[in-house]
């Protein structure tokens, strides 16, 4: 798997899979497809901050997303939708985590301080996704469109980027409490400590890493699980 910046040459798989989600879904409320000329225009109006990533697996375009500019008036610079498609071929095969995670790191990376994102009634998969990186519903925008004959409603959610990192902060702070105490103890084996519903290991600087490398992975309930203090896995169950 290979995530990276979309490219002109990248144009027609981008305009193929969106415009299949214009035809067979409700993830877009477009109902005519889109040219490659019009899908270039689009991403002639993005860039580092709002930007389009790809993901690329052998060689095939699987999917993309992006951080749309949410206006062109100026106080809301920091503001950008987010949008994510996948190639039919390619659906539930776990790219849609790592593909939104690359995107939102690149615009928060470049002064993306607040995300939106509009989600269409019964695409339940889709707002848990967005909950896994931090996500909340801003609130519900009834029958605002209409699509296959069915009057939709829409999910408004929001991520607030200085919010989550305040979040890790306390989270990075608490760990190194209980670290310190555990390397402080005459037993320094693999024990795991309970504190406020988070497994922690000895392996203070392995957590420390896998928080600092997927910070966004956290939701406000997250779990971290330790494996015979070698690995670090989230649950995704909760």
């Amino acid at each position: 798997m290979v995530l990276r910046q979309a490219e002109f040459k990248d144009l027609l798989a981008i305009t193929n899979i969106y415009n299949d989600a214009v035809l067979n879904t409700t993830a877009t409320f477009d109902i005519e497809p889109k040219t490659v000329a019009q899908m270039t225009d689009w991403l002639n109006a993005h860039n580092e901050k709002y930007c389009v990533i790809v993901c690329e697996i052998n060689k095939e375009i699987a999917g993309w997303a992006s951080l749309t500019r949410y206006s062109d008036r100026t106080a809301y610079d920091r503001t950008a939708e987010f949008s994510i498609y996948l190639h039919p071929n390619f659906k539930g095969q776990k790219i849609s985590k790592p593909l939104m995670e690359y995107c939102l790191q690149q615009g928060i990376k470049n002064g993306v301080k607040a995300v939106l994102a509009r989600i269409t009634e019964g695409n339940d998969i889709s707002i848990k996704l967005h909950e896994h990186f931090g996500f909340f519903m801003v609130g519900v925008l009834k029958q605002v469109g209409v699509k296959f004959n069915k009057v939709l409603d829409v999910n408004l959610m929001q991520l607030l980027v200085e919010e989550v990192e305040n979040k890790i902060e306390k989270e990075d702070n608490k760990i190194e409490k209980i670290s310190n105490k555990i390397e402080n103890s005459e037993t320094k084996s693999t024990i795991d400590l309970i504190v406020e519903g988070m497994k922690i290991s000895y392996k203070k600087m392995l957590i420390k890493k896998k928080l600092l490398g997927q910070k966004l992975v956290f939701s406000e309930n997250g779990v971290i699980k330790i494996i015979e203090a070698k690995d670090i896995v989230i649950d995704e169950t909760k």
